[in-house]
């Protein structure tokens, strides 16, 4: 895209990419599982404490990428430098169907390799914070949102608002 090199890792921390009003850190996000899923299906894996890792600050100016693109590489592979010098443990999450896994903004998370290709990991991944604090992403979204009992509701992939 902008002349950077390629992408080296697939960890990444969502405060890096889902930029909301406010504080990077005001988002949490889910991971449910809708099948059981066994390893080598492209499985959520994660860094084990690196929400405690000291921030990547893109451009000396900010936790979003925006404000540096062309650190994206350098900032991947600060995810793997802290998990070894900090000794976070890689884990995967191979859940039963129903389970959960709720993970902090800055957790260093992404999908491992599929090694068995055929197999499935469907899954329902989502971000929350604030109504007060919306992503960016949301100020140009073509889809419409549900709002109940004070909480509002939006997907990309199914209509919310005859829910």
């Amino acid at each position: 895209g902008l002349g950077c090199p390629a992408i080296i890792a697939s960890a990444h921390k969502d405060t890096a990419y889902v930029k909301v009003d406010c504080n990077p850190m005001s988002m949490m996000a889910t991971w449910v599982a809708l099948e059981d899923v066994s390893e080598g299906t492209g499985e959520l894996e994660y860094f084990v404490g690196s929400h405690r890792s000291p921030d990547y600050v893109f451009g000396s100016l900010s936790k979003w990428i925006e404000a540096a693109p062309c650190e994206h590489n350098d900032f991947l592979a600060a995810l793997h430098a802290n998990a070894e010098t900090y000794g976070y443990a890689r884990s995967r999450f191979l859940p039963k169907a129903g389970d959960v896994l709720i993970w902090h903004a800055d957790l260093a998370h992404g999908g491992s390799a599929v090694t068995k290709p055929g197999l499935t990991r469907r899954s329902l991944v989502t971000h929350y914070t604030a109504a007060r604090h919306a992503p960016y992403y949301r100020r140009w979204s073509k889809f419409p949102t549900n709002e109940c009992n004070g909480v509002e509701f939006v997907s990309s992939y199914s209509d919310v608002t005859s829910a």
